[in-house]
């Protein structure tokens, strides 16, 4: 029963055992906040695997070999089937929770099966059309990472194949999810380079990194989800006892006396800038 590493387990008993496939990861904006979205799913019959908080922290509510209630569709071929949910007859296809009749632009949907047995959701706190901090968008990429080695069908991340929005299977009620902010293209590429991941994000405010086997580079990548982007680089205090960088969420410092780099938030005693 796989489940994350870095996440807190919130179980949810909205879920079945077992699951068919593990074709693509899908994206969710939950529209509204963290702890109320879990609650809320919890309560109304829904549920994720995973939801990453405005501030990178995820919780996981389903094992990643069961399946959750997040992406569901029903394939009706007749008019009783239909009336079974409560959709009037529209003929042949994917009928959604909310009783219309959808046209799935996920080429991999498989008819017949409900896309929750196939798939892995990510919700995400937070409103469609809002920018997403870059913490969040950060764990999601790491999360993708750590489901990609339990899924190999799922790598390499390709946008709307292996990794797709909720409106990808349902266009018509959910074309607002998880919405602009979410870029697959960009979040794919993170995911399938991790080794390279730390070196973007050095860069993302467009600070050069030109020495990248230099201690602070090299414990930045083991840290850069926390720290954030550089916002500015490397460079010698008066004293010349230490090199010091500055990145959003912290700093990094190279001592010379040890040789070796360091993290904040604070520096050694009797060293000042």
């Amino acid at each position: 029963m796989p489940r994350y590493p870095g996440a807190t387990w919130k179980p949810s008993p909205n879920c079945a055992p077992g699951h068919t496939s593990r074709k693509a990861a899908v994206l969710h904006i939950a529209q509204g906040g963290y702890t109320s979205s879990i609650n809320y799913m919890a309560a109304n019959g829904t549920s994720s695997h995973f939801i990453v908080s405005a501030a990178g922290s995820v919780s996981q509510m389903v094992d990643t070999d069961d399946t959750a209630w997040g992406n569901g569709l029903a394939w009706c071929t007749t008019p009783a089937q239909a009336a079974t949910l409560g959709a009037p007859w529209q003929g042949v296809g994917w009928y959604c929770p909310h009783k219309h009749k959808v046209t799935p632009i996920w080429a991999d949907i498989t008819p017949g099966v409900n896309p929750n047995a196939e798939t892995i959701s990510i919700e995400h706190e937070g409103m469609s059309g809002t920018t997403r901090p870059w913490a969040q968008i950060a764990a999601t990429v790491k999360l993708l990472q750590w489901l990609a080695t339990q899924y190999p069908t799922l790598a390499p991340y390709v946008p709307g194949r292996t990794l797709i929005r909720h409106a990808d299977i349902d266009p018509t009620d959910k074309a607002f999810c998880p919405g602009p902010a979410f870029n697959l293209a960009a979040i794919a590429a993170e995911a399938n380079a991790p080794a390279e991941a730390w070196r973007r994000a050095w860069a993302r405010n467009g600070v050069a990194l030109e020495h990248a086997e230099w201690a602070i580079p090299q414990l930045y990548k083991y840290h850069y989800l926390t720290l954030g982007a550089c916002v500015e680089a490397e460079w010698y205090t008066k004293s010349g006892q230490l090199s010091i960088a500055f990145f959003e969420r912290g700093f990094i410092y190279y001592l010379a006396a040890t040789q070796r780099a360091y993290l904040g938030p604070s520096l050694p005693a009797g060293v000042t800038l």
